[in-house]
C-alpha cells in the first residue's frame, strides 16, 4: 500500500453523500453512507491498486476509509482582505447583520452553505467564537501565528546579540585606527545570549497551550456546536 500524502489532522466536514470504507481492498464493500455535515479527522492518504483512499477518523475514534473524490469542507483559519465585511445571522442577504468585520479580522472557516436563492454564503466563527455568516465571494488569506512570547524573545535576542557585535565592531575599528594600537572588547557574551535567545524565540513559533491560533481554540465550541445540530437535524 502505497502512502500518498503525510499525515494531518484537520478536521472536516462531509458535504455530500458519501460511501465509507472500513479498508483499503478494492473488494471492500461500503461499510456506511456519510451524512452531510458529519464531522472527521481527516488523515493520510493512500494508493493501492487502482483504489485511492484517505484515511480518517470520527469523533468517536472509529478509522475509516474516504474515497479520495468525496466532497468535503476543511475548517481552518484565515484572515479578511476586505475593507469591511458584513456578518449575518443566517445564510441570507436579508438576515439581521450581526457585526462588520474589518480589513485583517482573524476568522475560522467552519462550512460553506448555498441560500435557497442559490447565493453561497461562508459559516464562520469570529474572533469571540460568535457564530455568524458572510459572502463566499469575500476574501480571506492564510495567516500565520506567532505568540507573544516568541515575538518577545526573538526581538530582546536580536537586540541584545546586535549590541553585543556593535560593541565589539567599534571596539576593533577604534583600535586599528589608532596609530598606537590600543585594546578592544570582543564582546561575546551578550552577542551569544541574544542568539540563544532569538533562535528559542524562533523556534516557539505558534505559541503554548494558552496562546492557540484561533482555529484550535475554537474547535472544541465548534465540534459540540455541531454535535448539537446534528441531534437536532435528526
Amino acid at each position: 500500500m502505497e502512502e500518498v500524502t503525510e499525515q494531518v489532522q484537520d478536521v472536516c466536514v462531509c458535504k455530500g453523500e458519501t460511501p465509507v470504507f472500513y479498508s483499503m481492498a478494492e473488494s471492500a464493500r461500503p461499510k456506511r453512507t456519510m451524512a452531510p455535515g458529519e464531522l472527521f479527522y481527516i488523515g493520510k492518504a493512500f494508493q493501492q491498486g487502482g483504489v485511492q483512499r484517505v484515511l480518517i477518523t470520527t469523533m468517536d475514534g472509529t478509522r475509516e476509509y474516504l474515497p479520495c473524490g468525496g466532497k468535503i469542507f476543511r475548517i481552518r483559519g484565515g484572515k479578511l482582505k476586505t475593507p469591511k465585511t458584513v456578518m449575518y445571522a443566517a445564510p441570507n442577504s436579508d438576515a439581521d447583520p450581526i457585526e462588520t468585520l474589518r480589513n485583517g479580522s482573524q476568522v475560522v472557516l467552519v462550512d460553506t452553505v448555498t441560500a435557497p436563492d442559490g447565493k453561497r454564503f461562508l459559516e464562520i466563527r469570529d474572533e469571540l467564537g460568535q457564530a455568524g455568516y458572510i459572502d463566499a465571494e469575500t476574501e480571506v488569506g492564510p495567516f500565520k501565528f506567532v505568540s507573544n512570547t516568541a515575538v518577545r524573545d526573538m526581538v530582546m535576542g536580536g537586540c541584545v546579540c546586535a549590541f553585543g557585535l556593535l560593541i565589539t565592531i567599534m571596539t576593533v575599528r577604534a583600535a586599528a585606527s589608532s596609530p598606537h594600537g590600543g585594546r578592544f572588547i570582543i564582546a561575546y557574551g551578550p552577542a551569544i545570549f541574544g542568539a540563544i535567545q532569538f533562535f528559542r524565540g524562533l523556534s516557539n513559533v505558534g505559541g503554548d497551550s494558552s496562546e492557540l491560533p484561533l482555529r484550535d481554540r475554537l474547535m472544541p465550541q465548534i465540534i459540540q456546536e455541531k454535535a448539537v445540530q446534528k441531534k437536532i437535524a435528526a
